[in-house]
């Protein structure tokens, strides 16, 4: 496409001729045929290949997606294998650093319940009571 413009742009200048006229026609030719070829581009259009994925779950058209989810599932049943389910529970048991989260999960329960309770309204009451006793009549 460049090449054409070129010839155009070539076809459409005036033979040589002296004078300041003819070599404005020449830069403005110039100008115009830079500004017209730097709008173009070799590089080819992109177009977005298809996904290797299915365009729906499997399991959405029969409509029957059952079973219990899997944040509502006990890791015990979870895992099947029995051997692993004891390497978990020691794996638990054994690690400090586990403990040690879920002590200061627990701390910051306390203390969320804390800063809540100064939130709710309070009644307070206050009892005192005097006695004293006066002494005998002295004229007697």
């Amino acid at each position: 496409m460049t090449s054409r413009l070129v010839a155009l742009a070539a076809s459409a200048l005036p033979r040589a001729r002296s004078g300041a006229r003819s070599t404005a026609r020449q830069i403005a030719s110039v100008l115009l045929l830079g500004a017209v070829s730097g709008c173009t581009t070799m590089i080819p259009r992109y177009e977005r290949p298809v996904a290797p994925v299915a365009t729906q779950f499997p399991l959405a058209d029969t409509g029957q997606i059952g079973g219990t989810a899997a944040a509502d599932i006990d890791w015990r049943e979870f895992f099947a294998d029995q051997h692993l389910r004891q390497l978990i529970e020691i794996a638990l048991r054994n690690n400090r650093d586990l403990r040690i989260a879920a002590e200061r999960v627990a701390l910051a329960r306390a203390q969320y319940g804390l800063a809540r309770a100064a939130l709710v309204p309070t009644v307070a009451a206050d009892a005192s009571a005097t006695a004293q006793r006066a002494p005998s009549p002295l004229d007697a």
